[in-house]
């Protein structure tokens, strides 16, 4: 019999059976039982997904389609060798295969190989994987290394990389919420709260239930002082999911920003509703059980709420409470930053400079790339009038973090003083030389005063403090329209703002406003009753007038002040620069109001404070 006719046909049945492997497995081919593990897998049916593979695997040995998929399940099943195994596998059949790379990034990121992990990431995209899971998955792990990292500057680019894939993230699919509240937690981190904002708003429209939007837009607007609207997030957060321990501390924080220093009985009561949100914070802290992760994030929040209860002690002044309270919050969670910043503040005012610069350092070893660490650090060197080292540590700041306002507001600070300091070389000077150069270097300093008080308000426009900053160094540049704007704004943010009455009522008395002047030195005299600053203003304003029975009236009465007053009358306002002056010890410090229900309210208020003090 003649076979060779029948070669072609037999040839023909050796290519088709290299190309489909094995004969189907129950009727089923490679690809359709890839196809069925996929559906397994996506309804977490791990078991018959695995069986489907391993049936795909028989069927064609070197499916790398099939190799990958299992590995996918493996990965599941968190058999994480299996998984890399079979990742390696089936890139050693097709290298360009991108979900394999991507699998393989999902396995050696839970093995902790996070370099390993960004790599394969990587490289899936670079091969054509262009999708939200994948470029998320990378954001996300740029941004915990970004959170781990120690050096600042490297700090900053793996931020901006973590922030750039969330951006790619939203463009691939931009209504996923998770997506925005991922971007918003990096915005938040990295000192843009206006962003962060933004993204909340934009998940709270797609889900107006989402209370952790809620909980994040109010840090953001806490930061920006937006502190009524923080407080209405937090409220609304606490309606939607009252287990929510971390917007208490949020709110009491908010509540501290609009009422820390107590001048009124509604501030007094603001305070009091911050103690109840601390309290509330660390009785449901204690209920907490779950892993270690999250008691870990548990502790933090209750150390927030006992900080919190020392920063309201320290307005209250008493000392010895606030550092005590700092205490507990640190031996709760010794990287609590801010409890170490707040410390040291607390330090300064009975002039522990050491114990103060000490915590300063301890925030910064830390966290290097915290703006605020260096910011409070900064302002401890400039109460100890160390200015350079000051403008350093504000410098690193904003270097850090573009939009740090308190760092850009604590260097104008120091400019302004640095400015005043010149001056008074240029007055004590004979040579010509010598005092044009001071006046110049003066200058100079303002002008730099201005920029970061700017550069403050850009980044919060309710700091009170930046205007007046601002409107004094315009004053001294004989700038009267731009002093005035910024000394009526620095009022409009802080009624209670006293230096900002007293300067603007000196400037309107130069440009002979007479009764303006005497509406501001009255005002101002209301705040800081025992100032006889405010006597000899109003006695010159209606001498001016021609009003000599008012104007005696008012020199006595600044008579009669300076005798009584302990301390030298240059210790009061300055009516031309803000000097930073060391602070003065609790034990010397007049309150802003003399008003006993004021008096009794604070007394009860730290009552309330230690009786629920933890022994």
């Amino acid at each position: 019999m003649n076979l060779s006719r029948y070669w072609p046909l037999v040839i023909l049945l050796l290519v088709l059976t290299s190309c489909s492997g094995s004969p189907p497995i129950g009727g089923r081919s490679a690809a359709e039982l890839i196809e069925s593990g996929n559906k397994a897998l996506a309804r977490g049916d791990l078991d018959q997904a695995l069986a489907d593979f391993n049936s795909a695997l028989d069927a064609q040995a070197d499916s790398a389609q099939a190799r990958e998929r299992r590995a996918a399940t493996f990965l599941q099943m968190k058999k994480f060798d299996q998984a890399l195994y079979d990742c390696n596998e089936a890139l050693k059949i097709d290298g360009k295969l991108a979900s394999a790379y991507f699998t393989r990034g999902q396995v050696e990121k839970n093995l902790g190989e996070t370099g390993k992990a960004l790599e394969n990431f990587t490289k899936a995209l670079d091969n054509g994987l262009e999708q939200v899971d994948v470029v998320a998955d990378r954001g996300a792990l740029y941004y915990s290394m970004a959170k781990t990292s120690t050096r600042p500057d490297e700090t900053a680019k793996i931020m901006e990389k973590a922030l750039n894939d969330f951006d790619r993230a939203i463009k691939l699919d931009p209504r996923q919420v998770g997506l925005r509240m991922q971007r918003a937690m990096i915005h938040l981190d990295m000192g843009d709260y206006e962003s962060a904002i933004a993204d909340c708003d934009v998940a709270l429209k797609a889900d107006p239930n989402l209370a952790t939007a809620h909980v994040a837009r109010a840090r953001g607007e806490c930061e920006l002082g937006e502190i009524d609207l923080a407080i209405i997030d937090c409220d609304a957060a606490i309606h939607l999911d009252g287990n929510l321990i971390e917007v208490y501390v949020i709110r009491a924080k908010a509540r501290l920003e609009k009422a820390s220093e107590m001048r009124t009985l509604a501030e007094v009561a603001e305070c009091e509703q911050a103690v109840a949100d601390c309290q509330t914070a660390i009785d449901r802290s204690k209920k907490f059980k779950g892993d270690p992760e999250g008691m870990k994030h548990v502790k933090t929040i209750r150390g927030m709420a006992h900080e919190l209860r020392g920063s309201i002690y320290h307005n209250l002044r008493a000392t010895k409470s606030a550092l005590a309270e700092y205490e507990k919050a640190l031996s709760l969670d010794p990287c609590l930053v801010s409890s170490l910043l707040r410390r040291a503040v607390t330090r300064t005012i009975a002039e522990d400079y050491a114990g103060a610069m000490n915590d300063c350092n301890t925030a910064v070893s830390i966290d290097s790339t915290r703006a605020e660490a260096y910011s409070g650090r900064g302002m401890v060197y400039a109460m100890k009038l160390e200015f350079p080292k000051a403008i350093e540590d504000f410098t690193q700041a904003v270097q850090l973090n573009r939009k740090c306002a308190k760092a850009y507001g604590g260097r104008a600070l120091v400019h302004s003083a640095m400015a005043s300091s010149e001056l008074e070389k240029a007055k004590k000077s004979t040579d010509r030389t010598e005092i044009a150069s001071c006046l110049e270097k003066a200058n100079e300093l303002r002008q730099k005063c201005i920029d970061d008080a700017t550069e403050a308000i850009g980044a919060n426009r309710h700091l009170a403090r930046a205007y007046l900053t601002r409107g004094l160094a315009y004053a001294n540049q004989q700038i009267a329209e731009k002093a005035l704007t910024d000394f009526n704004a620095a009022i409009r943010e802080d009624p209670k703002m006293v230096k900002a009455y007293y300067n603007r009522g000196v400037l309107f008395a130069k440009r002979l406003q007479l009764d303006a002047a005497i509406s501001d030195f009255v005002e101002g005299s209301k705040l800081q009753p025992n100032n006889p600053l405010y006597d000899v203003r109003l006695g010159q304003c209606y001498q001016q007038k021609g009003d000599m029975i008012s104007a005696t009236r008012y020199y006595r009465s600044h008579e009669e002040k300076i005798k009584k007053a302990r301390q030298d009358q240059e210790s009061f306002l300055n009516d031309t620069t803000d000097f930073i002056f060391k602070p003065k010890k609790a034990a010397e410090l007049e309150p802003d109001v003399d008003s006993d229900p004021l008096d009794k309210a604070k007394k009860d208020l730290e009552k309330k404070l230690d009786a629920t003090a933890e022994k």
